[in-house]
């Protein structure tokens, strides 16, 4: 399969700017064309704008594959027609549909056979390091302050 850049800057040059768009370059508000926007703050904007003129915002829709572009309900079937990042969702569900086949590949990997029997006795487990049931275990003797020998 292709790279997605060679695809995207080889056979989709029109693309490649929505990429390298400037941060500083100035975009034209939706909701009221006197609002020029840096595009860095463009998306922080709508949000703001679209609170402001609920009327505007009501005969406007967004885009599926771009939620910076808000075009008039009537015109978004043509909008998505010709929309450039369509281009990003097309490339990722073909990849997804390539990786998705490869996953679907009959593997001819098979277990090795097994030689243990777990239907018969089994293996004796090693003795406990302590016998529990002791009656030292169960009934430790303290020694008492007086019967300690001191450190030397």
């Amino acid at each position: 399969i292709m790279s997605f850049w060679f695809v995207l800057f080889f056979f989709f040059p029109l693309c490649s700017s929505i990429l390298l768009d400037d941060p500083e370059r100035l975009i034209q508000c939706p909701y009221d064309k006197q609002h020029q926007i840096r595009a860095c703050r463009f998306p922080y904007h709508l949000v703001k704008c679209r609170r402001s003129h609920p009327e505007v915002a009501k005969l406007l829709a967004t885009c599926p594959f771009n939620a910076r572009h808000l075009v008039p309900q009537a015109d978004l079937a043509d909008h998505i027609s010709k929309c450039r990042d369509k281009v990003f969702i097309e490339y990722d569900i073909g990849k997804r549909d390539f990786e998705i086949d490869e996953v679907n590949a009959v593997s001819t990997w098979q277990a090795p056979p097994c030689d243990e029997d777990w239907e018969t006795g089994g293996e004796l487990l090693p003795p406990p390091l302590y016998d529990l049931l002791s009656d030292s275990v169960l009934h430790p003797t303290w020694d008492t302050m007086s019967s300690k020998v001191p450190f030397t």
